[in-house]
């Protein structure tokens, strides 16, 4: 749940303190601050929200729900090489970092060919 590590002093500001090192990430699905923070997140209504249900299925129909859990893929491989990164950066630097994916932003990003094509031919 949203917020539960700050309320034990486990959040990145105090655990940091203890190791510099620490790479400390997290997956929320709107982020950790702004008016959607505390909400849960699931695959499929991110995948309505973000647009990505609205391009799949026929060109004049309903939105459809895409076939994999994709926004959860793409979210779980942002973090992944956000991890990779990061362990490389404290390769050079001997610090830690903190990372934050996004579901939301995650999902909005794999559109951006969608936005582009709109933003060029609409």
């Amino acid at each position: 749940s949203h917020g539960t590590l700050r309320k034990y002093n486990l959040d990145y500001q105090n655990i940091k303190l203890v190791n510099e090192r620490l790479i400390y990430a997290s997956l929320s699905g709107y982020g950790q601050d702004g008016p959607y923070s505390g909400q849960g997140a699931y695959d499929v209504p991110l995948s309505a929200e973000g647009g990505l249900m609205g391009i799949t299925g026929p060109v004049d129909g309903e939105p459809v729900k895409v076939g994999v859990a994709l926004t959860d893929i793409c979210s779980g491989l942002y973090l992944y090489s956000s991890i990779l990164a990061a362990l490389y950066q404290r390769t050079k630097t001997g610090i830690g970092q903190q990372i934050d994916v996004s579901m939301f932003s995650a999902q909005l990003s794999i559109l951006v060919n969608v936005a582009s094509n709109y933003l060029t031919l609409a």
